[in-house]
């Protein structure tokens, strides 16, 4: 029979045993002061409910002022309110959002809670000093993942925290004059219809574009792109962009990371159907 490690700590919690975890951190085991060690310990850790566990992390001896982010993030992911409280009290950084194989898109703490609609665990972190404003890669922040989840108390309360020029219109205006958009385009997404329905289609049936207001900036491999849909059926894994530099609709597949040329504007809102369908299908592709 092996000698406990490491890794037998990582099979206790894994298999659920509590009990053992402790035995054997109180028997001298310990987790490598890394951050893929450490991080791989709160994974273990991440549906432990019980504040009991904690001092028998103390015991560990852990750097989490200096790998505490990861973590954070992925108890913040799950809920884990106990875990958050314990990281933050133990120097994690609130702001974390270096991205990794889990959050690949450099997301925040608090952008996570929003995800996962874990609203009173936001407001705790937006207490703690959570940046509220910082978005991920694909332009997301807690406010925007709030609307999509179309939880109204939680975007209300949000919007309340953001500058208020993020919400005006002549704001906006200025904001994207730099991404040349057609006037027609300018208005329909002021006034036209947001969720589009080709029932007629095989594999995406719907989609539905940001409001005017929440169209975001998006940069892909120092491309400036503009976010125009929240979303669409079946897939999750597509944004559609618009390029200011040759004035067309784009699309990006980001699980094979495809950048492909899609559609001009008028000829996209035309036939969206046509165009959805074609891109899940790889007609498009290059």
């Amino acid at each position: 029979m092996s000698e406990p490690n490491e890794e037998s700590l990582y099979e206790a919690l894994n298999k659920g045993e509590l009990s053992a975890f402790v035995s054997l951190v109180e028997a001298g085991i310990r987790v490598t002061s890394r951050e893929e060690n450490i991080s791989r310990l709160f994974f273990c850790l991440e549906d432990v409910r019980d504040p009991k566990i904690l001092p028998v992390i103390d015991i560990l001896s852990l750097d989490l002022r200096r790998y505490g982010g990861k973590p954070l993030r992925a108890a913040a992911h799950s809920g884990n309110r106990m875990l958050t409280e314990y990281l933050l009290e133990q120097g994690a950084d609130i702001n974390f959002h270096k991205p990794d194989m889990v959050f690949p898109y450099a997301s925040t703490p608090v952008t996570e809670a929003a995800r996962e609609n874990h609203f009173e665990l936001l407001r705790y972190l937006v207490s703690k000093g959570a940046d509220i404003t910082l978005a991920d890669k694909y332009g997301d922040r807690p406010y925007t993942l709030a609307v999509q989840n179309k939880n109204g108390e939680m975007a209300e309360y949000l919007r309340s925290l953001e500058p208020e020029g993020w919400h005006n219109e002549q704001e906006k205006l200025r904001q994207l004059k730099s991404y040349h958009l057609p006037a027609a385009m300018t208005a329909y997404f002021k006034n036209g219809a947001l969720r589009l329905e080709f029932s007629e289609r095989e594999s995406v049936r719907w989609m539905v574009f940001y409001p005017y207001l929440e169209l975001r900036e998006f940069r892909w491999k120092r491309k400036k792109l503009l976010s125009l849909m929240a979303e669409m059926d079946n897939y999750s894994d597509y944004l559609l962009l618009w390029s200011p530099r040759d004035k067309r609709i784009w699309y990006l597949d980001t699980e094979q990371e495809e950048f492909c040329p899609l559609a001009s504007w008028e000829a996209f809102i035309a036939d969206p159907g046509h165009y959805l369908n074609g891109m899940v299908d790889g007609e498009f592709s290059e």
